[in-house]
């Protein structure tokens, strides 16, 4: 018994010292008073069991959008002009037909009322002709058809700009319906023809070009082998043009007027040099303006010194490509060429394209 509570206070001090149990005997029981540990909570599977309250929804409220202002349709702008460049491309693209013989309809148009006495019928003669935008160009077997082709050129590129101009050409009087005022541009081969055997002015016998009695104009046109030459339109068709304008004055108003008052004021300038003893070209550097020179053939009257003009002038050197590469300032060579022929300069600028057509037939009809 001493032994059993001997034992028994051995344990008690051995626990009491607090070493780590090491044995079955030294596992601890819970205390039965103790409160049992907590499960956790269970998880939320709703709003409802959250317990937080959930977030408060605002109505929404409708609000009037502000109106929507439809901007007018604007209309396209008008197509861009068509440049210079692309305008005569379009002419040359085309060489246009030549007939023959001439259509029945285009002869009783242009010959119809054929009563010159005592001359050659114009069907006896004229045998090709092409057609250059309601223009007649006519001539014989003689002249080749290349040559009708750069003819036709030429009227459509002089023609090409001032609206209206086409039209007063091909009906050179203010009554359409009477067929003897067609007009035409007559070409003739000057080697083997001679402009007397032309129906319209038979009886002259040397070679030569002019417009004789409107309405027709009369060109030679060499064979091509001989290099284009074609500044007997140009100088003939600057004639008719002339004519043309004068008759239908609502085409260009004052058109008369203007060339008239051009011409006076410079042969008043060369009277006002002449008397001063100054020179009439050399002044101006080369090459100067056929309009501004004297004692030539342009000088016989403002007609000549028109349709020079237009031809060696303004359809040569004015806008010949070497003259532009060697001086690039157009309107700078237009402006000291306009310190000597400024009225002319002025009006031609209105009836044609800035234009060389000496270059075109060098570019398009040498062989």
């Amino acid at each position: 018994m001493k032994r059993l509570a001997l034992f028994f206070i051995l344990s008690l001090l051995v626990w009491g010292c607090g070493d780590p149990p090491n044995s079955v005997m030294e596992m601890v029981l819970p205390d039965k008073d103790m409160p049992a540990a907590e499960e956790p909570p269970p998880p939320v599977t709703t709003l409802a069991d959250a317990k937080t309250p959930p977030a408060q929804v605002m109505p929404v409220t409708e609000t009037e959008e502000p109106p929507v202002t439809v901007a007018e349709e604007e209309e396209p702008p008008p197509p861009a002009e068509p440049s210079l460049v692309m305008k005569m491309e379009a002419i040359l693209a085309t060489e246009g037909e030549v007939l023959s013989p001439i259509p029945d309809d285009v002869y009783e148009l242009l010959w119809g009322n054929w009563t010159k006495a005592g001359s050659l019928e114009p069907r006896r003669f004229y045998t090709r002709y092409i057609d250059a935008d309601g223009i007649a160009i006519v001539g014989s077997d003689n002249v080749e058809e290349r040559t009708f082709q750069l003819a036709r050129h030429i009227v459509l590129i002089m023609t090409s700009k001032l609206p209206g101009l086409r039209e007063a050409l091909a009906v050179t009087t203010p009554d359409p319906n009477n067929a003897t005022e067609r007009f035409r541009l007559v070409l003739y081969e000057p080697f083997t023809e001679k402009a007397g055997d032309i129906p319209e002015i038979q009886g002259e016998s040397e070679p030569l070009g002019g417009t004789f009695g409107y309405p027709f104009a009369v060109a030679p046109m060499r064979p091509m082998r001989y290099g284009p030459n074609g500044i007997t339109v140009m100088h003939e068709m600057a004639h008719a043009i002339d004519y043309a304008l004068t008759v239908h004055p609502h085409v260009l108003p004052n058109f008369r007027e203007r060339l008239d008052s051009a011409w006076d004021r410079q042969q008043e300038h060369f009277r006002r040099r002449e008397e001063e003893g100054l020179p009439l070209n050399s002044d101006f550097g080369e090459p100067y303006p056929v309009c501004h020179a004297k004692d030539s053939y342009n000088n016989v009257s403002v007609l000549e010194w028109w349709a020079v003009f237009v031809s060696h002038d303004w359809f040569d050197e004015l806008f010949e490509p070497i003259r532009i590469r060697i001086d690039p300032d157009t309107e700078g060579r237009l402006d000291r060429w306009r310190s000597r022929c400024g009225d002319i300069i002025n009006l031609a600028d209105e009836i044609f394209p800035r234009y060389s057509i000496t270059q075109m037939m060098i570019d398009r009809y040498r062989e």
